[in-house]
């Protein structure tokens, strides 16, 4: 079961990460108006990103124990890839449009990633 607590947690991480993250890259606006620039705006952003969830680690793997899990570490592998995939893939769609990412679309890919999260949660439970 996926408790409540950790998808609340996880959220608060996400948001934390992208406000973080948001603050300290560079925007894209600022960058080379090129495919480079894109790229790495995308990368840094991605990394920051993920580097201050990752900060967040212990405390998601408590939350996927107090679930019931016994192989939280791995559920917890499986979320962060998720997670990453996630935000690349909307950045990719942002940077086509020309723009970074904003909070809107942020909250869009999190409301998303909710869904996606159970999913990787119930996969093995529900025969998927």
């Amino acid at each position: 079961m996926i408790s409540q607590d950790f998808l609340t947690e996880l959220e608060i991480s996400l948001l934390r990460s992208y406000a973080k993250a948001s603050s300290h890259i560079l925007p894209r606006n600022q960058r080379e108006p090129n495919f480079l620039g894109s790229a790495q705006y995308k990368e840094d952003f991605v990394n920051k990103f993920m580097a201050i969830l990752d900060g967040r680690r212990l405390v998601l793997n408590e939350m996927i124990q107090y679930g019931g899990h016994k192989n939280s570490a791995e559920l917890l592998d499986k979320v962060y890839k998720t997670v990453e995939d996630a935000i690349r893939a909307e950045l990719v769609r942002n940077l086509l449009n020309q723009k970074t990412m904003d909070e809107l679309s942020f909250r869009k890919v999190l409301r998303e990633l909710k869904n996606t999260v159970r999913s990787v949660f119930y996969q093995g439970y529900l025969g998927k």
